[in-house]
C-alpha cells in the first residue's frame, strides 16, 4: 500500500467517524454541524496519519531499518477511530444517567462541586451497571498496580511508567476514582443508602485526587537528573 493511498483511508476513515459522531451526540444533527464534524474528522484523521508517518520515518532513520510502512500508521489511526467512538458512546450512554446540575452561568467551567452535586438517573440497571460494573475498572488496575508496584500515567501515544511508591499513590488513586462511581450510582440509587452518597463521595474524590496528584508530581520528581 502506498503512503497516498494510506492518506485517503485515513481521511475516508476520519470522516466515517466524524458523521458517526454526530450522529451520536445529535438526534437528528443539523445539517451544517453534521458536514463540519465530517470535515473535522477528516482532518484530524489524516493529520495524525502523517504524525504517525512522521514518527516512523524518524526511528528507521535512526535504526537504519527498512523504509516506513504506511499499514501501522493508518492501523493507529483505525485504533484512534474507533476509541473516539467507543467513548462518545459511553458518554451518550453513562451522560444523561450520571446527572450533573445546571451550570448557572454556561461560561464558567464545571468544578469538583458538580460532581459532588450530582444526582444520578435511572433504576436498578444503572445502580448496578454504574455502582458496580463501572467502578469495577478503576479498582481493579489500582488493585493491580499496589501488588505489582508497577503503572502508568499520560496517555496511549505518550505513557509514563511508574513504579514503587509512585505506582502505590497512583493505584489508590484510582481506587478512589472506582469508589467515588460506586457511592454515586449504587448509593445514589439506593433507597436506603441515599443519605450516605455525598459524604462518600466526598472521601472518594478526595483519595483520587490526591493519589493521581502523587502520582503525577512524584513521577516528574523521579524523571529529573
Amino acid at each position: 500500500m502506498s503512503i497516498a493511498m494510506g492518506a485517503w483511508l485515513a481521511a475516508a476513515s476520519g470522516m466515517i467517524t466524524g458523521w458517526i459522531a454526530a450522529l451520536i451526540r445529535h438526534r437528528p444533527p443539523p445539517r451544517g454541524r453534521l458536514i463540519a464534524w465530517t470535515l473535522l474528522g477528516a482532518l484530524i484523521a489524516a493529520a495524525s496519519y502523517g504524525v504517525f508517518l512522521v514518527a516512523g520515518f524518524a526511528v528507521s532513520l535512526i535504526t537504519f531499518g527498512s523504509p516506513v510502512d504506511p499499514l501501522p500508521a493508518l492501523l493507529c489511526v483505525l485504533i484512534g477511530c474507533g476509541g473516539f467512538l467507543l467513548l462518545a458512546w459511553l458518554q451518550m450512554l453513562i451522560g444523561p444517567r450520571f446527572g450533573l446540575p445546571e451550570r448557572r452561568d454556561r461560561r464558567q467551567p464545571r468544578g469538583l462541586q458538580d460532581l459532588l452535586d450530582a444526582r444520578p438517573r435511572g433504576g436498578r440497571a444503572t445502580m448496578w451497571l454504574g455502582g458496580v460494573g463501572l467502578a469495577l475498572l478503576p479498582v481493579l488496575y489500582g488493585i493491580h498496580c499496589l501488588v505489582t508496584r508497577k503503572g502508568e500515567l499520560g496517555t496511549l501515544l505518550w505513557p509514563s511508567a511508574v513504579e514503587g511508591g509512585a505506582a502505590i499513590a497512583l493505584g489508590l488513586g484510582w481506587i478512589g476514582v472506582g469508589a467515588f462511581l460506586h457511592f454515586h450510582f449504587f448509593f445514589g440509587l439506593h433507597p436506603r443508602l441515599d443519605a450516605h452518597s455525598r459524604a462518600g463521595k466526598r472521601v472518594a474524590l478526595i483519595a483520587a485526587c490526591a493519589g493521581l496528584t502523587i502520582a503525577g508530581a512524584w513521577s516528574v520528581v523521579a524523571r529529573m537528573p
